[in-house]
């Protein structure tokens, strides 16, 4: 290999190379030769052969360090390599996206603890699914993928809204909702609903929002599946945590008059209600909203607001000004006096149906 070339040798002895930019200058046999004459690994996991498309080299491997400790090895090259060889008599014309390292080294013990000081802090989920703990291929896959691998569906999602769904079939089944949405255009965004905002939270459902204008579009059979947003809103139970109070007000106000269909999968648990399952079963439950003061159980708010350390009637104080956007709404009656418990309504959340039996039907 060229004199300046990279080679890595670790305290236990391990020695390899990645393929750089000088190695790519010269034909497909000339890199062989070198492969071959080398007395250490070469690895190149995202560089590929021009005619068949095929990774050149190994790309990486897996050595044993003592009892239990194995390590995992990379080789990556960077991000600029194509524009830094001869360009036309290379041999090599499709990398990987990668980030601009050369090698990544993962050190994955296997039957021991994670280290405490290398442990993320994070909350673990009320419903923890069962299953064995990752392996270490497993972990090295992840790895390989994060590194190699796109997530463009995801990145959109980055409205993050904190709230509460009904279950509309059950409405003292009730649960604190997280959700992480994309907004596609300005009536129409979709979001993925989980049951917490840590790394280990459960993906629990799914949400559509559209704007009244998209509502009125509906065939009437399709509306009694979309719950009206208004209620939420004014009552300061729709937070979007963490960014600035105007901002907040700003997208708070974009969404009144939109509504929701809303499925959850998994009960991952309900509040004071049936105990959560261990694993997502039967069918999809349809959520809902709450539409006046009462509805919701004691403490479920209380229990978000103290956990997020917020203030639910400050955030509603503030939105008092809302209440002029407000239209009537459809599904703010579907279930009035369905739970169990004295309830009032909210100013400016109304029914389109009774309005129109107020107008007698005009």
């Amino acid at each position: 290999m060229p004199r300046n070339n990279r080679t890595y040798e670790s305290s236990a002895a391990l020695r390899f190379n990645d393929e750089g930019n000088h190695e790519l200058d010269f034909d497909t046999e000339y890199l062989r030769t070198l492969i071959r004459q080398a007395d250490f690994l070469i690895l190149a996991i995202n560089i590929r052969e021009r005619e068949t498309g095929k990774l050149f080299a190994r790309h990486y491997v897996i050595q044993q360090l003592g009892s239990p400790l194995k390590i995992g090895i990379l080789g990556i090259a960077y991000p600029n390599t194509p524009f830094t060889t001869i360009p036309k008599r290379t041999m090599m014309n499709r990398f990987s996206k990668t980030s601009a390292v050369t090698a990544l080294l993962l050190a994955l013990p296997i039957g021991v603890p994670v280290p405490l000081a290398l442990a993320e802090k994070a909350t673990q989920p009320e419903t923890v699914p069962p299953g064995e703990s990752k392996s270490a291929k497993t972990k090295m896959l992840e790895a390989g993928a994060r590194l190699l691998q796109s997530n463009n569906p995801l990145k959109e999602f980055d409205v993050y809204l904190v709230g509460f769904h009904p279950m509309k079939d059950h409405p003292e089944n009730q649960m604190e909702s997280h959700h992480y949405c994309y907004q596609v255009n300005e009536d129409f965004a979709q979001c993925v609903l989980f049951d917490d905002n840590t790394k280990d939270a459960n993906l629990n459902g799914i949400e559509y929002i559209i704007s009244e204008k998209l509502f009125a579009l509906l065939p009437e059979e399709e509306k009694k599946y979309w719950h009206p947003h208004n209620g939420e809103i004014l009552s300061g139970q729709l937070i979007a945590p963490n960014i600035p109070d105007i901002a907040e007000k700003v997208l708070m106000k974009e969404k009144m008059n939109s509504y929701g269909k809303t499925w959850h999968v998994w009960n991952t648990g309900f509040h004071e209600g049936k105990p959560a399952d261990l694993l997502p079963l039967g069918d999809p439950m349809l959520g809902w909203s709450f539409n006046r003061d009462g509805e919701a159980m004691p403490g479920l708010v209380e229990e978000r607001d103290r956990k997020m350390d917020i203030n639910t009637m400050e955030t509603r104080r503030k939105r008092d000004d809302l209440h002029k956007f407000a239209n009537p709404q459809s599904g703010v009656d579907d279930l009035k006096g369905k739970f169990g418990r004295p309830f009032q309504d909210i100013p400016g959340v109304v029914d389109k149906k009774s309005i129109n039996n107020q107008s007698g039907g005009k």
